[in-house]
Order: structure tokens, then sequence, then C-alpha cells
């Protein structure tokens, strides 16, 4: 079972991909998270993708693929895996479906209103990088939970920059929506709903498929 999740910011992907990851037992895989790993461990492409970073610039397509290929073929990735955020430009989406075929895709949809309150109201661990969301309860945390470090907004979180991410999510996410609508994998999730309501509508999806496979 090969699932993507894509959403626009805040849209709560990535809680989604940890409750499928615990559900099905199989392994939740993000991009960023697999580059910090790789930054820290000193590796050769995490080298070459801090060069980017530094300089304010995307890491290349190809450099990304090649790292998350390289991921998947892992042993526990051997039964299925979640990509959380993935891919983020055509040209990702060509180089990785060249190699893997496309299953299930489902796009977490949530409109820019939203998305910007969301965002807005979260905070980030200034020194793990853990996210706390938007409840109350979250909200009136001052340490991680974690490691207590200082929990703080992020600069890319603000509104107006919020806004411009969007507009650039929108623009590079339209022909990968079409293409894999077209492949008839492509899944339309309500994400303005809950938590709990947007996994339950994602598990249907994949109980459904499940049983067309038996």
């Amino acid at each position: 079972m090969n699932i993507i999740l894509i959403g626009p910011p805040g849209s709560g992907k990535g809680v989604q991909a940890q409750l499928l990851s615990t559900q099905y037992d199989i392994p939740h895989i993000s991009v960023g998270a697999l580059f910090r790993e790789q930054i820290k461990k000193r590796t050769l492409i995490g080298q070459q993708a801090e060069s980017y970073v530094k300089k304010g610039q995307l890491v290349p397509d190809k450099i990304t693929v090649t790292l998350l290929l390289r991921r998947i073929r892992q042993r526990d990735a051997q039964r299925g895996y979640i990509l959380d955020g993935f891919p983020r430009t055509e040209e990702q989406m060509k180089l990785f479906h060249y190699h893997i075929p496309p299953q299930l895709v489902f796009y977490i949809h949530v409109p820019p209103r939203l998305t910007i309150k969301r965002i807005a109201g979260r905070r980030q661990c200034s020194r793990c990088g853990k996210i706390y969301g938007t409840s109350l309860q979250e909200q009136k945390k001052g340490h991680c939970d974690a490691c207590q470090g200082l929990l703080i907004t992020r600069e890319d979180d603000r509104p107006p920059i919020v806004k411009k991410r969007l507009d650039i999510f929108k623009q590079e996410i339209t022909p990968i929506l079409r293409w894999y609508k077209e492949q008839e994998v492509l899944i339309r999730i309500d994400g303005t709903k809950s938590i709990k309501t947007v996994n339950a509508q994602i598990t249907a999806h994949l109980q459904t498929t499940a049983r067309q496979k038996q």
C-alpha cells in the first residue's frame, strides 16, 4: 500500500500521515525530515542539499527524488509507505513515477482563509522543531513537551508570507492534480473537518480499495 498525501500548508497532512502510519504499520516518509537527517549526518547528499538550503534555494528535483527512492527501498517500506507532501513539483512527480507507478493519492483540500488561520495559530519548538497546533490547550503552552524548548511562531507562518506560499502551492499543484486525476488515482478529501473525520474519510477509501483487490 503506497499512499501519497498532498495538501496546502496547514491542511493537516502530516498529522494524517502519522495516524495512518500507526494504523497500517507502514513508515511515514517526509522529504523535509529526510533532508534534515542527511544534513545532520553530514552525508554526501546531505551536504549537497545544505549548499542549496543555505542560499535559500530549493534542492534540485533530481537530488530530492534520488534521496526518496533510496529511502523507500529500505526494508521497512517494502509493505508500503506514506509520502507526506510529495511531489512538490511536476518534475518531481515525473522523475519519481518513472520508477514507481502511482497507487493512491489523497488531496486534502482546505480553503485559503482557513489555511491562513490555522498556520497563523500554530507554534514550533525552537529547539527540536516539533509543531504545536491551534487548539486553545496547545496555544497556552510556552515550552515544548519533548525537550522544553521555547515555542515560537515561525517567520514563514505569518499571514502575508503564508498567502504567498499558498499562491506558489496553487501554481505548482495544479498540473500535478490534473495528472493524478487522469491516472484515476486521485481522491479528494475535505480537510476542513476534524482530524478524526478526515482520518475516517481516508481509511474508508483505503478499505474500499483493499476489498476491490481481494
